[in-house]
């Protein structure tokens, strides 16, 4: 070691200054214990270091299902979802009463005194990392005009003053390493390698830290069974489908579908029902010949995906019946519609209709004696087209 009066001299630097590109430099070196020295400073010139520091919290929602986070300056990740509060909403907070929120508000915001705040289910704890928090120090130089610090007191990428008075990015791991400084009564001590190549700090992209945008919702309908061939009495049809979401919990998804429009032409009820990832859509249709275009939407507030199918529905075909005679010249007509309402028409010098509903059996009877020579139509109350013809005098003896 020799005698050496202090190094170069430094503009002080600006206690705001934003990190600059990697074309920036610093003296800085490390010894080989890892101490970190800032050495070519005026004796006793104050500049700022600053490291990113990651921390955890554990929070719970309050009883409207709101996790608040404060203290919120950074980039926060919730379940590895990375939430940056400078591209959120900003909302008052509501007030929660009897575990529901006066006003509702957008699944995601923060308040105008930077609280974070999202949905969550109740009654469960989460994880909250704070990443890269920034913890700003303010540094002396020595009369020597060096600053020696612990390595690990600045962490592995901190942000370190530049040649040129502005701050930058290094990786202390990419350090240059030299002998260490001494600074006896104000004299400085170095060694005769002294002084070691410049240090050269990240690159931006290194250092740039962008959650990923939030993602679309998704959805997939299960088998829908088309075409629909429609039984008397039909009951309902559920189709099943799924839903999901990379970065919104399901519970504040949407699901919505135009089936309920197509009442009352087409379907007697159509429902949606189910919790989480399984959801069904409960269709009773009616018994008509159509095709009908079927969407399903799922939305989480921002975007919205759908799926589309078509269901083709048949009608039951109209029965045939089998006819007879009573002895009293009476008409019974068996295997038809329960409980539906047929017409009996008859054509002669006159035309006369009459009508009677079927039992639960499927059988109907026109208590009147025609005479054997009218000729008779069956029909459906529904249908002005005759589904049988016949004459009296024709049909067999019930």
């Amino acid at each position: 070691m020799r005698k050496l009066a202090a190094i170069a001299t430094f503009t002080a630097m600006s206690l705001f200054a934003a990190p600059t590109l990697a074309t920036e430099q610093g003296r800085i070196f490390k010894d080989k214990s890892g101490t970190v020295f800032i050495y070519g400073l005026q004796p006793f010139q104050q500049v700022q270091a600053s490291r990113d520091e990651t921390a955890m919290k554990t929070l719970s929602p309050n009883a409207c299902g709101l996790l608040i986070i404060r203290d919120v300056t950074h980039t926060i990740a919730v379940e590895d979802i990375g939430i940056n509060p400078a591209q959120l909403p900003v909302e008052l907070l509501p007030p929660c009463r009897n575990g529901q929120l006066a006003e509702s508000r957008p699944l995601l915001f923060k308040t105008p005194d930077g609280i974070v705040v999202l949905p969550k289910p109740v009654n469960r704890w989460y994880n909250v990392i704070y990443l890269n928090q920034r913890h700003q120090r303010n540094l002396k130089a020595n009369a020597c005009g060096f600053i020696r610090l612990s390595g690990t007191s600045l962490g592995a990428k901190p942000l370190l003053p530049t040649i040129n008075g502005k701050i930058a990015r290094f990786a202390i791991a990419d350090l240059p390493t030299s002998e260490r400084l001494l600074c006896q009564r104000g004299q400085l001590y170095k060694a005769a390698s002294f002084p070691p190549p410049l240090a050269t700090p990240m690159s931006n992209q290194a250092i740039v830290d962008t959650p990923p945008p939030p993602q679309p919702p998704t959805i997939t309908v299960g088998a829908t069974s088309s075409p629909w061939n429609l039984v008397s009495g039909l009951g309902e049809r559920k189709i099943p489908f799924t839903i999901a979401d990379p970065d919104t919990p399901l519970a504040y998804l949407t699901v919505s579908t135009n089936a309920n429009k197509l009442l009352p032409a087409v379907f007697e009820s159509a429902t949606l029902s189910g919790t989480g990832t399984n959801r069904t859509l409960t269709i009773k249709p009616k018994d008509v010949n159509a095709n009908s275009l079927i969407q399903i939407s799922v939305s989480d507030g921002t975007h919205t995906t759908s799926a589309t199918f078509t269901i083709s529905m048949q009608a039951t075909p109209a029965p045939v019946g089998s006819q007879c005679r009573n002895a009293n010249g009476t008409v019974t007509v068996r295997q038809l519609k329960p409980s539906t309402q047929y017409a009996l028409r008859f054509v002669s010098s006159t035309l006369f209709t009459l009508r009677t509903t079927s039992n639960a059996q499927g059988q109907v009877t026109f208590t009147n004696n025609y005479p054997a020579n009218m000729i008779g139509y069956l029909t459906l109350t529904t249908n002005t087209e005759p589904i049988r013809s016949f004459m009296p005098s024709q049909l067999p003896r019930c």
